[in-house]
């Protein structure tokens, strides 16, 4: 399984924008305007210098909260056709399903009886950019050599069925792993 040099981490697909997100935004402004009035009010009114650090030391934590949550959580990737925010699982499996699933993917063979064991950690993993309402799905395999994940597939696409129908296939997988996990015991 060779691959090209796109990384579903890194590629930007035309059905994918990055929106920002109207509910973290108005926190992180709340959060910035209590921490400054927290701040002004110990700095203006002279109070108990307990009660004024303790004010300080909570403005301040507002304040960087606040500028932290405006750079990192203020946008979210979202799938253009439905509006559905983009989430990004990970299901780790064992080497020898690699070709397997890898052709499960190529040919959107998702209507098998035969399911891959999902693992709680391993070398093998399916990296998936998935809109929450399962109506887009973009997945490569990833295999971890000398401790990085390094794509060894490319990016499959899959929108509205073919994407429900992926997810079905997850699903199973998931319930098969569960039985396999519990007969086990």
């Amino acid at each position: 399984m060779e691959t090209g040099n796109d990384n579903i981490n890194s590629y930007h697909h035309p059905q994918i924008i990055e929106k920002r997100n109207i509910i973290n935004v108005v926190i992180a402004v709340v959060c910035l305007f209590v921490g400054v009035l927290f701040t002004c009010n110990s700095l203006i009114f002279n109070t108990n210098s307990e009660l004024s650090l303790s004010l300080v030391i909570m403005g301040i934590s507002g304040i960087t909260f606040g500028i932290i949550s405006l750079k990192i959580q203020s946008k979210q990737k979202v799938y253009v056709k439905t509006g559905s925010v983009i989430k990004s699982p990970l299901f780790y499996f064992s080497r020898e399903y690699a070709t397997f699933a890898d052709h499960l993917l190529a040919n959107e063979g998702f209507d098998t009886k035969k399911t891959i064991p999902f693992l709680d950690n391993g070398k093998l993993s399916f990296n998936i950019l998935s809109s929450v309402d399962n109506r887009f799905a973009a997945v490569q395999i990833f295999e971890l050599t000398s401790q990085t994940y390094q794509p060894i597939s490319p990016i499959y696409y899959f929108e509205e069925e073919k994407a429900l129908q992926f997810w079905e296939y997850i699903n199973r997988c998931k319930i098969n792993t569960k039985k396999l996990k519990y007969n086990l015991r």
